[in-house]
């Protein structure tokens, strides 16, 4: 829809239709007029979609009007607009009511160049699965373009913008007969009309011919420019049907990815193209999944690097870190000279224990030394008693020599036992016992006395 036009016919701002007062117009399309407005008793805003006044007797363009407040009321999809009422003017004319959007068109936002392709994913996503929900209730669009897509803010989705699909006019239903214009055009805009459409009009047309165009508007969206540019509409109708486009990596700094699904959705025969506006929606997921992923890798890479803001004359520099490269701190001299002490104490410790293990092992293993054989002086024995008769013997005059007696140890005599000491050593066998000796005898026995 244009936008920013004076209202057509004898309707005014501030006139009121219905229940609700008009306040400005602010879109005009071929058959209709829209008006922000306000409801009298409730004070809500909305939006008023009047017929135009020389189609007032036109009772085609009235039940279509009819049928499109119905259509868009039995789809509940936030990607849909909501429609709340529809009515007849006194003069005649059909009204639409609907909810008020605050934004801009798709066509506002492309007229300020292309969209990033993360962005012209996102919108398409959106409109494929209000899309999907027209196509399950049975009704075809058949006019989709970048005039009938509204952009309003939601944070509740990703980007923070929402898109809403408008303008059900010529909505085809599951029961619906072919239509033409009074001239004998096939509906729809031509730029985004499938071939089948155009070749047929509403006959035997299926989902697939809002496929086409919404490929058309993605193809749009990345590269600012429609795959066909014919100076008229026979040009654009011969192109639609005969020509391929160029792909859109080859226009447009687009990704391979992207451009294949739009030349999948821009196939000439509906068997080739996209079948389901659900098959579109997972190759759209999947491309964006893979770009999200793509866009955080390469924002992790551009963090993780370490870069200076600013070098002051002070010795303290400001840098900008992130926790993938937190900046490590050495460790204090005073700490270093610790642990190498520690390491040192506890390494000299290791090794007395060792060395003093050592020695008590072979001070246990090593055999006792022989103790030396002392040989004793010769022991002189006192005389023995000498009974009564010796003085008797010695005053008759005889003398009894008697020689000393004289004992000497043997020197063969074994020594003393020494305990046996138990080692965990190996046990060592004693020595063998020295060569025995002659027997020597220094002195005769004393005789014995009787």
């Amino acid at each position: 829809m244009e936008r920013s036009l004076q209202p057509t016919g004898a309707l005014k701002a501030s006139e009121e239709i219905g229940r609700y007062r008009l306040i400005e117009a602010i879109g005009r399309g071929g058959m209709a007029t829209v008006f922000a407005a306000e409801h009298a008793a409730l004070r809500r805003s909305v939006a008023v979609k009047v017929l135009h006044s020389h189609l007032t007797f036109d009772q085609g363009m009235a039940r279509r009007i009819v049928r499109e407040a119905r259509t868009i009321a039995a789809l509940r999809h936030p990607g849909i607009v909501e429609v709340f009422d529809v009515g007849i003017t006194v003069d005649g004319r059909t009204y639409l009511v609907m909810e008020l959007l605050k934004g801009e068109s798709l066509a506002d936002r492309l007229a300020q160049g292309a969209l990033t392709e993360e962005r012209a994913v996102v919108f398409a996503r959106q409109l494929a699965s209000a899309l999907e929900a027209a196509h399950a209730a049975g009704v075809i669009h058949r006019d989709l373009k970048p005039e009938n897509v509204f952009i309003v803010p939601d944070t509740d989705v990703p980007g923070g913008e929402r898109v809403k699909l408008l303008d059900f006019g010529i909505a085809k239903g599951g029961d619906e007969s072919p239509e033409k214009t009074k001239s004998g055009v096939v509906l729809g805009t031509p730029s985004y009309m499938a071939p089948e459409q155009i070749e047929r009009g509403g006959r035997g047309i299926d989902a697939r011919v809002d496929v086409y165009a919404l490929g058309v508007i993605l193809y749009r969206m990345v590269t600012g420019a429609l795959p066909f540019g014919g100076a008229n509409t026979a040009e654009i109708f011969a192109e639609h049907a005969h020509i391929e486009p160029a792909p859109a990596a080859s226009v447009a700094p687009v990704s391979k990815e992207l451009s294949r699904i739009i030349t999948w959705c821009l196939a000439k025969r509906p068997e080739k193209r996209c079948s389901s506006m659900r098959e579109l929606g997972a190759a759209l997921d999947a491309h964006l999944t893979s770009l999200l992923a793509h866009a955080i890798f390469e924002e992790e890479d551009e963090t993780t690097q370490v870069e200076v803001v600013r070098a002051a004359p002070a010795p303290k520099l400001d840098t900008v870190t992130t926790l993938r490269t937190p900046k490590v701190e050495p460790a204090p001299r005073w700490l270093i000279a610790i642990l190498i002490v520690c390491i040192a104490v506890v390494g000299l410790s290791i090794v007395m224990l060792v060395r003093s293990r050592a020695r008590r092992e072979v001070a246990t293993t090593s055999p006792p030394p022989a103790s030396p054989v002392v040989a004793s002086a010769p022991v002189v024995a006192s005389a023995p008693f000498v009974p009564s008769e010796a003085p008797q013997a010695r005053s008759r005059g005889t003398e009894v020599s008697m020689p000393p007696i004289v004992v000497t140890p043997i020197a063969n005599a074994p020594a003393r036992p020494r305990p046996r000491v138990r080692t965990k050593a190996a046990v060592v066998p004693p020595p063998p016992p020295p060569p025995p000796k002659e027997k020597t005898f220094a002195t005769v026995e004393p005789p014995t006395l009787y």
